[in-house]
């Protein structure tokens, strides 16, 4: 787990909703000096700790601790890839042909 990431996305997602650390740290029942820490990446939330801080800014526990959304996005993507590759030579080329042809037609849309 990357601490400095998750701190990161506290913060991110904290200052989006225009709310300073002295007011979220109250509403998340941490510390100021907890919540400073969390967000330098310093300290690191006990899951109870993450969760009610992802319930306080309305996200995922996994926006929090995913770098960004990229990442998921790459993993999905992987996961597809996976997939297609299990397929035969020939359904592959089919699937890229169709994938081919989508791109193709959103670039006019």
């Amino acid at each position: 787990m990357d601490v400095k990431s998750i701190g990161k996305n506290i913060a991110k997602y904290r200052k989006a909703k225009s709310i300073k650390q002295e007011d979220f740290a109250e509403i998340a029942g941490i510390s100021t000096t907890y919540l400073s820490d969390l967000e330098r990446g310093r300290k690191t939330p006990k899951l109870e700790t993450l969760l009610r801080i992802a319930d306080c800014l309305d996200v995922s526990a996994d926006a929090l601790v995913l770098n960004n959304v990229k990442l998921g996005e790459q993993i999905s993507a992987n996961v597809l890839w996976s997939r297609i590759e299990s397929l035969s030579i020939s359904k592959r080329k089919a699937i890229l042909n169709i994938v081919d042809a989508l791109i193709s037609n959103m670039q006019n849309i």
